[in-house]
């Protein structure tokens, strides 16, 4: 049985196929169109590529399903969602210039604009947090498990806890759309002077200050709640609006320095950033607290775009009572498409694989023939190298503290960069820390993290026994103190650092140049971030790649097996 799993939200639309209730592919939107977020993008451009990778056509799917219930949503009180708003949606989400205000939402359109075949896959809507939790519930290995799913919003609430027994989730409680821990996460970013979507530049900021400040959140027995007053009156398609006014109106007047930054002073705003962090991760804490007391696993999975912030997730590593964490690396929206695709394949009763999923790397891949029709023309140097010496040249240009694209087999699915489309640079100077920024377009107070070889992982870094975060760099660890002087770029103001837990088994390549690189120096970990610059997604072709290459100062490309080097 073949499961087309779609996010066709407002952001991060994906495509993912369950094939016989195996997870096969996932493509993110933005990595197709190259328009990072995909913010109103249909889904289509990410279907298209989906299909063809596996060999498949639409005609040989048996269902789609959504990561969302659109008939749920409150924009349509007492009307319902109508056979023409179905077809309406079904046709934008296979139309690759489809706008998702032409579908739903106040512009929705009534009608298709053209005839729509007749044998199409049935669509199968799938609540949003369901699909959230069954992204990493039915991946996680675990027969029993709590779940948390925390993001900006579903159709009607914005934070789910339950508990699961197999692949049966049961809710036990959720928070409305305007007790929003994503929403208010955005919110506090926008003040801080960055945009709404730089959560995970406030979570750096936090590292710079001290959470001194109250903010009108109150945590206890009953999990998290904010102390601003109701805003149920206002319905729930104003809940966020109504959000918004009273925090800012609470910020101007409760929070140092009292007015919305600019971003030109934004170290003004750490000990806010770290204040906001601090409420997170106390918000977090409570709600495993409620699932504790009502007879919950200690075995935690958790889900939804607060799933991002890594500080978060390592602190729950380290809770008393949470022996297991399980989190993938698509928390955030482009993941219920892999969430309602399983969740519909186990409804069907399909047999679902009960293995943990360890691997990142579900994307789109490409072979020599790509690489060398991307490299023809370029002006570019390259040859192509056998597999040690490929190593061995790579390992020497890091040792020489060169920077490196790094563009091997299958993209990673996720906002992490784990050694298949990486920057990989030498972790033992500070000024590559700079350099990076620099060579992306960062700011410089943002930190870069550390890729080591798994066996070396406790080495260097100081984690607990749950360490499945680690395998997608999705967990903050302290560095250890004595570790510390040898891998300094790598190391937050806080003596904090987000490794990945490199694989011999998942990711052999980049685990090889990790060990080459500790056979030259010691140390059994490189610098690794996203391959890519200022404003874009992460690469995800060969093109994409040698392009990026071309225009930055990257000392050498690594792609497949080709070593790429410039004339000048």
């Amino acid at each position: 049985m073949i499961i087309l799993g779609v996010n066709a939200g407002y952001h991060d639309s994906s495509a993912a196929l369950v094939v016989d209730g195996r997870l096969t592919r996932v493509v993110e939107t933005e990595r197709v169109t190259r328009r990072k977020r995909a913010h109103h993008v249909s889904p289509a451009p990410a279907i298209q590529a989906c299909l063809a990778a596996e060999g498949l056509t639409l005609a040989s799917v048996d269902a789609i399903a959504v990561g969302w219930s659109f008939p749920a949503f409150p924009e349509y009180p007492g009307e319902g969602y109508t056979a023409e708003e179905r077809a309406a949606f079904y046709e934008w989400m296979l139309d690759p210039e489809g706008v998702a205000e032409h579908v739903y939402g106040s512009k929705r359109r009534r009608r298709p604009l053209a005839p729509l075949p007749e044998d199409l896959p049935p669509l199968v809507f799938i609540p949003h947090h369901d699909a959230h939790a069954y992204s990493a519930l039915l991946v996680s290995g675990l027969d029993r498990a709590s779940v948390i799913v925390a993001d900006g919003r579903g159709e009607l609430n914005a934070t789910s806890i339950g508990i699961a027994d197999g692949s049966r989730l049961d809710w036990l409680k959720t928070w409305p759309l305007h007790q929003s821990l994503g929403e208010f996460y955005g919110i506090a970013a926008e003040w801080s002077g960055m945009d709404f979507w730089d959560a995970g530049k406030l979570m750096g900021l936090a590292a710079y200050g001290t959470p001194t400040q109250k903010l009108p959140v109150e945590t206890g027995k009953d999990g998290y709640a904010f102390t601003l007053g109701d805003m149920s009156d206002v319905g729930p398609n104003k809940q966020h609006r109504a959000l918004r006014e009273r925090l800012e109106t609470y910020f101007a007047e409760q929070t140092y320095p009292y007015r919305r930054g600019d971003g030109r002073e934004i170290m003004a705003y750490a000990n806010f950033a770290a204040s906001v962090q601090d409420m997170l991760e106390h918000s977090m804490d409570a709600m495993f607290r409620v699932l504790e007391q009502a007879g919950g696993s200690d075995r935690l999975v958790v889900s939804g775009g607060v799933a991002m912030n890594c500080t978060m997730i390592g602190q729950l590593t380290r809770t008393p009572g949470i022996t297991d964490v399980y989190v993938p690396s698509f928390p955030y929206d482009a993941g219920v498409s892999v969430g309602a695709a399983l969740a519909l394949s186990d409804r069907k009763g399909v047999a679902l694989s009960t293995e943990r999923l360890r691997s990142a790397y579900l994307g789109l891949d490409y072979g020599a023939q790509d690489i060398e029709s991307a490299l023809a023309g370029s002006g570019l140097i390259w040859e192509r190298l056998a597999e040690n010496d490929l190593l061995d040249r790579a390992a020497a240009i890091l040792d020489g503290n060169g920077l490196l694209g790094w563009f091997q087999g299958r993209a990673e699915v996720g906002q992490r960069a784990l050694g298949h489309r990486s920057i990989v640079g030498n972790p033992r100077d500070r000024g590559n820390l700079v350099r990076i920024n620099e060579l992306k377009g960062r700011e410089m107070w943002r930190p870069l993290a550390p890729s080591v070889l798994a066996e070396h992982l406790g080495d260097l870094f100081e984690v607990g026994e749950a360490r499945s975060p680690y395998d997608f760099m999705l967990a903050a660890a302290r560095v250890r103190p004595e570790a510390a002087s040898r891998i300094p770029a790598t190391v937050h103001v806080d003596g904090s650092a987000r490794p990945q837990a490199v694989r011999r088994e998942t990711n052999p390549r980049f685990w090889g140049l990790i060990d080459r690189f500790r056979d030259l120096t010691g140390i059994p970990c490189v610098l690794n971030t996203s391959f890519n610059l200022a404003g874009e997604p992460i690469v995800n072709s060969p093109q994409d790649a040698v392009a990026t290459f071309q225009k930055s100062d990257l000392t050498a490309l690594v792609i497949g097996d080709y070593l790429v080097t410039k004339r000048s």
